[in-house]
C-alpha cells in the first residue's frame, strides 16, 4: 500500500512539528542561564524549522482533497499532527515567558549598572577649577 501524496505531505510536516518541538523542550531549561552565542544559534535553527513548516503546510493546502484515501490512517496523522501544534504552541510560550523573564532582570542589572555608573561622575577628586565642597573652601 503507497501512501497518497497528501499523505506523505502531512508525515513530512508532523516530523517538521515533531523536530520544533524538541527544540522547544531542549531550549526550556537553559534558556535562564545561556549565552548569547548559543541563543543566536538556537533561534536560527528554529526560523529555518519555521520556515520548511510553512513550505510543507502550504504544499499540504495546496493539494485537492482526496476522497479515497484510507480515512482511518490520514486522520490518526492529522490528529497527531494537530497534537503536536498544540504541544509545540504551548511549549512556545513558556519560551517566550522565560526569554522575557531574562529580559526584565537583564534590564534591571543594566538600570543598575548605569545608576551607578552616574553615582561615580558624582565623585570626582577636587581640581583647581572646582576646589571642592563646603568644608574644603572654609579652611
Amino acid at each position: 500500500m503507497t501512501m497518497s501524496a497528501q499523505s506523505e505531505l502531512v508525515v513530512q510536516s508532523l516530523a517538521l512539528y515533531r523536530e520544533l518541538r524538541d527544540q522547544l523542550q531542549g531550549m526550556l531549561p537553559q534558556i535562564s542561564a545561556a549565552e548569547v552565542d548559543w541563543m543566536l544559534v538556537m533561534d536560527e535553527r528554529i526560523i529555518r524549522l519555521r520556515q520548511a513548516i510553512e513550505k510543507a503546510d502550504a504544499a499540504l493546502m495546496a493539494l485537492p482533497p482526496e476522497p479515497e484515501i484510507g480515512e482511518s490512517d490520514l486522520t490518526r496523522l492529522v490528529d497527531e499532527r494537530r497534537q503536536v501544534m498544540a504541544e509545540v504552541l504551548s511549549l512556545n510560550q513558556q519560551v517566550i515567558g522565560q526569554a522575557e523573564n531574562v529580559k526584565s532582570l537583564l534590564g534591571h542589572d543594566l538600570a543598575t549598572m548605569r545608576a551607578g555608573r552616574q553615582a561615580l561622575r558624582g565623585y570626582a577628586p577636587p581640581s583647581e577649577d572646582s576646589p571642592g565642597g563646603i568644608i574644603n573652601r572654609q579652611f
